[in-house]
Protein backbone atom coordinates (compact mmCIF):
# COMPACT_ATOMS: atom_id res chain seq x y z
CA UNK A 1 0.00 0.00 0.00
CA UNK A 2 1.32 3.01 -0.77
CA UNK A 3 -0.53 5.70 2.00
CA UNK A 4 -2.91 5.71 4.52
CA UNK A 5 -4.93 8.27 5.42
CA UNK A 6 -3.62 7.94 8.77
CA UNK A 7 -0.53 8.47 7.45
CA UNK A 8 -1.29 11.48 5.04
CA UNK A 9 -3.29 12.92 8.39
CA UNK A 10 -0.03 12.31 10.47
CA UNK A 11 2.42 13.85 7.89
CA UNK A 12 0.16 16.81 7.58
CA UNK A 13 0.17 17.49 11.36
CA UNK A 14 3.84 16.98 11.33
CA UNK A 15 4.19 19.88 9.38
CA UNK A 16 1.77 21.99 10.30
CA UNK A 17 -0.83 21.92 7.98
CA UNK A 18 -4.07 22.75 8.98
CA UNK A 19 -6.68 20.30 7.71
CA UNK A 20 -9.70 18.86 8.49
CA UNK A 21 -10.97 14.78 8.47
CA UNK A 22 -14.98 14.70 7.58
CA UNK A 23 -17.28 12.64 9.87
CA UNK A 24 -18.79 10.89 7.03
CA UNK A 25 -15.65 9.93 4.82
CA UNK A 26 -12.99 7.68 6.21
CA UNK A 27 -10.80 7.88 2.74
CA UNK A 28 -10.46 11.77 2.71
CA UNK A 29 -8.97 15.18 4.15
CA UNK A 30 -9.99 18.87 3.25
CA UNK A 31 -7.26 21.09 2.99
CA UNK A 32 -8.37 25.27 3.08
CA UNK A 33 -6.12 27.00 0.43
CA UNK A 34 -5.81 30.81 0.29
CA UNK A 35 -6.72 32.01 -3.07
CA UNK A 36 -5.71 35.46 -4.52
CA UNK A 37 -9.12 36.30 -6.38
CA UNK A 38 -11.05 34.10 -5.84
CA UNK A 39 -13.71 34.75 -3.01
CA UNK A 40 -16.49 32.23 -2.39
CA UNK A 41 -20.40 33.26 -1.35
CA UNK A 42 -19.41 33.77 2.39
CA UNK A 43 -16.76 35.69 1.65
CA UNK A 44 -13.92 33.65 2.15
CA UNK A 45 -10.76 34.63 0.22
CA UNK A 46 -9.79 30.32 -0.59
CA UNK A 47 -11.13 26.99 -1.47
CA UNK A 48 -11.56 23.72 0.42
CA UNK A 49 -9.16 21.28 -1.51
CA UNK A 50 -10.43 17.52 -0.61
CA UNK A 51 -8.02 14.98 -0.94
CA UNK A 52 -8.92 11.74 -0.90
CA UNK A 53 -6.85 8.39 -1.16
CA UNK A 54 -7.85 5.92 -3.51
CA UNK A 55 -6.61 2.20 -5.37
CA UNK A 56 -5.56 1.13 -1.62
CA UNK A 57 -3.65 4.49 -1.55
CA UNK A 58 -2.01 4.58 -4.68
CA UNK A 59 -3.68 7.49 -6.19
CA UNK A 60 -4.18 10.85 -4.68
CA UNK A 61 -7.61 12.61 -5.74
CA UNK A 62 -7.88 16.57 -5.17
CA UNK A 63 -11.06 17.70 -5.48
CA UNK A 64 -12.54 21.07 -5.44
CA UNK A 65 -16.06 20.81 -3.44
CA UNK A 66 -19.04 22.90 -5.41
CA UNK A 67 -20.42 24.88 -6.53
CA UNK A 68 -17.44 26.62 -6.85
CA UNK A 69 -18.57 28.96 -9.43
CA UNK A 70 -22.15 29.09 -8.57
CA UNK A 71 -22.33 32.53 -6.95
CA UNK A 72 -19.87 34.41 -9.51
CA UNK A 73 -22.07 34.68 -12.39
CA UNK A 74 -25.74 36.04 -11.58
CA UNK A 75 -28.42 33.87 -12.25
CA UNK A 76 -29.80 36.00 -15.28
CA UNK A 77 -25.97 35.93 -16.79
CA UNK A 78 -25.79 34.59 -20.37
CA UNK A 79 -23.15 32.46 -19.70
CA UNK A 80 -25.20 30.57 -17.22
CA UNK A 81 -28.26 29.60 -20.08
CA UNK A 82 -27.71 27.06 -21.74
CA UNK A 83 -27.08 27.15 -24.84
CA UNK A 84 -23.71 29.79 -23.58
CA UNK A 85 -22.72 26.01 -21.64
CA UNK A 86 -20.01 26.44 -24.44
CA UNK A 87 -18.50 29.52 -23.35
CA UNK A 88 -18.29 27.91 -19.64
CA UNK A 89 -16.46 24.84 -21.20
CA UNK A 90 -14.08 27.10 -23.13
CA UNK A 91 -13.11 29.08 -20.47
CA UNK A 92 -12.66 25.57 -18.45
CA UNK A 93 -10.71 24.87 -21.47
CA UNK A 94 -8.84 27.08 -21.99
CA UNK A 95 -7.21 27.66 -18.12
CA UNK A 96 -6.58 23.84 -18.79
CA UNK A 97 -4.48 24.57 -21.57
CA UNK A 98 -2.74 27.58 -19.54
CA UNK A 99 -2.26 25.34 -16.41
CA UNK A 100 -1.50 22.17 -18.03
CA UNK A 101 -2.13 19.85 -14.76
CA UNK A 102 -5.52 21.57 -14.39
CA UNK A 103 -8.78 19.48 -14.55
CA UNK A 104 -11.84 21.45 -14.72
CA UNK A 105 -14.74 20.43 -16.00
CA UNK A 106 -18.33 20.90 -16.53
CA UNK A 107 -20.76 18.35 -14.92
CA UNK A 108 -24.12 17.45 -16.13
CA UNK A 109 -26.13 19.92 -13.66
CA UNK A 110 -23.49 23.06 -15.23
CA UNK A 111 -21.69 23.24 -11.98
CA UNK A 112 -17.71 23.69 -12.74
CA UNK A 113 -15.65 21.08 -11.13
CA UNK A 114 -11.89 20.61 -10.45
CA UNK A 115 -10.15 17.19 -10.16
CA UNK A 116 -6.72 16.28 -10.61
CA UNK A 117 -5.59 12.33 -10.12
CA UNK A 118 -2.02 11.87 -9.07
CA UNK A 119 -0.79 8.61 -9.02
CA UNK A 120 1.52 7.14 -6.79
CA UNK A 121 3.17 4.56 -8.40
CA UNK A 122 6.56 3.12 -7.22
CA UNK A 123 6.31 0.55 -4.40
CA UNK A 124 6.73 2.46 -0.88
CA UNK A 125 6.57 5.74 -2.43
CA UNK A 126 4.57 8.49 -0.53
CA UNK A 127 2.48 11.61 -0.79
CA UNK A 128 5.29 14.24 0.64
CA UNK A 129 3.68 17.27 1.87
CA UNK A 130 5.89 19.85 -0.47
CA UNK A 131 3.75 18.00 -3.36
CA UNK A 132 0.63 18.29 -1.37
CA UNK A 133 1.41 21.88 -0.81
CA UNK A 134 2.85 21.94 -5.10
CA UNK A 135 -0.67 20.74 -5.91
CA UNK A 136 -3.02 22.79 -3.41
CA UNK A 137 -1.07 26.44 -4.92
CA UNK A 138 -1.03 25.82 -8.46
CA UNK A 139 -5.32 24.78 -7.61
CA UNK A 140 -5.71 27.79 -6.03
CA UNK A 141 -4.04 29.55 -8.65
CA UNK A 142 -6.09 27.64 -11.29
CA UNK A 143 -9.49 28.87 -9.70
CA UNK A 144 -7.92 32.53 -9.75
CA UNK A 145 -7.41 32.29 -13.21
CA UNK A 146 -10.80 31.15 -14.31
CA UNK A 147 -12.99 33.10 -11.34
CA UNK A 148 -11.03 36.15 -13.14
CA UNK A 149 -12.40 34.74 -16.53
CA UNK A 150 -15.77 34.13 -15.40
CA UNK A 151 -16.26 37.48 -13.66
CA UNK A 152 -14.70 39.61 -16.42
CA UNK A 153 -16.90 37.83 -18.87
CA UNK A 154 -20.51 38.31 -16.89
CA UNK A 155 -19.76 42.12 -16.33
CA UNK A 156 -19.19 42.39 -20.34
CA UNK A 157 -22.40 40.26 -21.09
Amino acid sequence: MAMTVDELIQALDENGISHQVPDEFDDRVVIGVATEGYIDQDGNQGIPIQLCLAEAGSVAYFFVALPLFEHVLSPVSPLMSLPNRERLLEFTNHVNNQVKFSGFSVDDSDDVVFLYALPIEEEGQKLGVATIARICEATADAVDMLYRLLAEADSNE
